[in-house]
């Protein structure tokens, strides 16, 4: 029987194998994805040639595929390994022959513009992650006498193999446009991983701008910050494709011509490039309002509590601080009771990550949708993204004195009694918020590291 969505998610985390599969069951979709053992874990890359036999023999009407996942074995293993040329040869030929079987089925895919430096897996990998940042940043701002100290920091097959590993992404990505050129893909996101304005992807981009705009796709693909969100946005996407009449307020204006951190481009720029491809138009009558929180706890709250009064659906996006909700802003708006009139809150990673999970929640509020779910969704991102990133996640980190890249060295009645804690800090935190008939029922660390965790959450 076809499925409504095929997924290949871009690694096993939660936010990209799980929170799709969420947004698609509050949409009323059946979605598919491979099992977690294809998926690998961390810095084990997923099975880029079982995945690939996997994908032909499911039948679909929509296809949302990772190409990171697909031709290297996931985003970690896009950055660090130099992936075997009959599996990168596979992963493209599997598009074309999956369209060819089946023709009138939509294939969305997504490809990452590589980050600006490496991988941190331990305290080694952290200060190799530092240096090679600080002579990334000297060397394209031209302090080349800087760059030539810093570069002797680093060791020379590091640098031999990110150079190598960037031009075969970029050249991977260019292949991704033409496969659109050509039919095999019907819609590609080119989100830009971590990075400084004016960095080693200026070039790349700029290439890949004028590929697509000289083989008229500027319909058909974009080119804008994020990464781990894409999957959220597509499948939301093809849940409602229709265009979509949005509103987007904000607490500080002036905010919106500002570069983020870990992006190189003023945050209106892919605001409206995120919009655009997911197709929602700005209309400041509409009855979704997108409110982005800036700088300004109380405004926010005061702005929030008007618009929820006139029966608008409203979905926060909190970009105060990144990775994690603001303090001030949701006690405020947990003193005003208006956390659980809400319908969506980001607050995760970087600006971009968090602006295409509310997105997605935007795509949600003018359709016939399962209310208990997304209720749900609401739950877990506040959850996530505020009570655990922003708080607990630093009690722990300061508990163990470092940030913990290996949680394996945690034994198991600490990380039992870790589970019983936040479990329950979780749970009296919704209860305080208003939430009633739903509570979080498992928490844990699907990469054995405290810088992402799984929540699950039920309704009574």
């Amino acid at each position: 029987m076809s499925k409504d969505i095929v997924l290949v998610p871009l690694d096993s985390r939660p936010v990209n194998s799980d929170i799709p599969k969420l947004i698609c069951a509050a949409a009323g979709l059946e979605c598919e994805i491979p099992d977690q053992d294809m998926l690998g874990k961390y810095m084990n890359p997923g099975n880029c040639d079982k995945i690939a036999d996997w994908l032909l023999k499911k039948s679909a009407e929509n296809y949302v595929l990772s190409l990171d996942m697909l031709l290297y074995g996931g985003l970690v293993a896009s950055r660090g390994s130099i992936s075997n040329p009959y599996s990168l040869q596979k992963g493209f030929s599997a598009i074309s022959e999956l369209k060819k079987k089946n023709p009138n089925s939509k294939i969305l895919c997504f490809s990452t513009i590589r980050r600006l430096s490496t991988t941190v897996y331990s305290e080694e990998s952290m200060t190799e992650w530092q240096n090679m940042n600080c002579y990334l940043k000297a060397f394209y701002s031209h302090d080349l006498e800087m760059a030539a100290v810093l570069k002797k920091k680093i060791k020379p097959d590091v640098i031999q193999q990110y150079d190598l590993l960037r031009k075969r992404n970029f050249e991977n990505n260019i292949k991704a446009i033409e496969l659109v050129s050509k039919g095999s893909i019907d819609f590609l996101l080119l989100p830009q991983e971590d990075c400084f304005p004016n960095g080693p992807q200026t070039q790349e981009q700029l290439t890949m701008s004028e590929k697509i705009l000289s083989l008229g796709l500027s319909e058909k693909v974009f080119l804008h910050n994020g990464a781990d969100e894409a999957a959220q946005e597509l499948v939301s996407k093809v849940a409602n494709p229709r265009e979509k009449k949005i509103s987007v307020l904000c607490d500080c204006p002036s905010k919106l011509n500002e570069i983020m951190e870990f992006e190189d481009r003023p945050f209106q720029t892919n605001l409206f490039s995120h919009m655009k491809a997911l197709n929602f138009i700005q209309d400041y009558d509409s009855q979704t309002i997108l409110y982005i929180a800036f700088a300004e706890p109380q405004t926010c709250v005061r702005h929030i509590k008007t618009a929820l009064a006139y029966g608008k659906k409203v979905i926060l996006l909190d970009l105060i601080a990144p990775n994690g909700g603001c303090k001030e802003l949701i006690s405020e708006m947990i003193r005003s009771d208006l956390l659980r009139q809400l319908c969506g809150y980001s607050a995760w990673n970087t600006a971009s990550n968090s602006l295409g999970t509310a997105l997605a929640f935007c795509a949600l509020t003018d359709m016939k949708i399962n209310r208990k779910r997304i209720s749900e969704l609401l739950v877990r991102n506040l959850v996530d993204d505020f009570l655990y990133q922003r708080i607990y996640r630093q009690v722990l980190d300061e508990r163990f004195k470092k940030d913990i890249h290996n949680m394996q060295a945690v034994d198991k009645k600490t990380r039992e009694d870790i589970k019983k804690e936040f479990v329950s800090c979780a749970n009296k935190f919704l209860t305080e918020s208003g939430f009633r008939g739903v509570q979080i029922t498992d928490f844990c660390f699907p990469w054995e590291r405290t810088f992402e965790c799984s929540v699950t959450c039920s309704s009574q």
